[in-house]
């Protein structure tokens, strides 16, 4: 055999190690590219006594290549605690089941806000909704609480003196650094605010 077929040779088959070895290579203990990277090493010099200077050369060059395309393009091997977490799955949606339409409240009276709503897959602790009032119809608003648990779907609200025929309550919703703040204006769900006391 020519040196030429004989480096070829040996460059394939250590090409297919660097493969196998990437596929094979157990990761319990090892948490940095580094040590991954020396532990593979070792395995592909183990059996491969006598290498000469051209050969390592390529090896160097397929290592190189192999862990180009294993951390730019696959999962990341390692847990990177600078990453946040992101939603998955379903979206957030909800959907206001009092007040309902046409529904008329009278200032100072206490009303049962209560809704129906599906939060994406993230834990609810770091998480907050709130909800807020709109006199026009959902053009502005103001804010009718403060953060809340997003589990808990029921506020009891005393009824504002600001008399209106187009009352509409945002379910907003969102999750800092995991989840973008998110309105839910219920326009279809657009009730009144009586001018008369009882």
């Amino acid at each position: 055999m020519s040196n030429g077929a004989h480096f070829t040779n040996q460059s394939t088959t250590i090409a297919r190690s660097i493969v196998f070895s990437v596929v094979r290579l157990p990761l319990e203990g090892i948490d940095d590219r580094e040590a991954y990277e020396i532990v593979i090493i070792q395995r592909l010099t183990a059996g491969h006594d006598g290498i000469g200077l051209g050969t390592m050369k390529t090896i160097q060059r397929l290592i190189v290549t192999v862990f180009t395309l294993a951390f730019v393009f696959a999962p990341p091997l390692f847990h990177d605690a600078s990453a946040e977490p992101k939603a998955k799955g379903q979206k957030y949606v909800a959907r206001l089941i009092s007040p309902r339409a046409g529904d008329v409240l009278v200032p100072g009276q206490v009303f049962r806000v209560e809704w129906r709503s599906v939060l994406p897959d993230i834990e609810p602790n770091r998480c907050e909704t709130e909800l807020r009032l709109s006199l026009d119809g959902g053009r502005t608003f103001t804010w009718m609480t403060g953060e809340r648990d997003p589990t808990v779907k029921y506020f009891d609200w005393t009824v504002p003196n600001t008399p209106t025929e187009q009352a509409v309550i945002d379910i907003h919703f969102g999750c800092l650094g995991y989840y973008p703040e998110t309105a839910s204006i219920q326009r279809e769900a657009t009730f009144k605010i009586s001018n008369v006391r009882d």
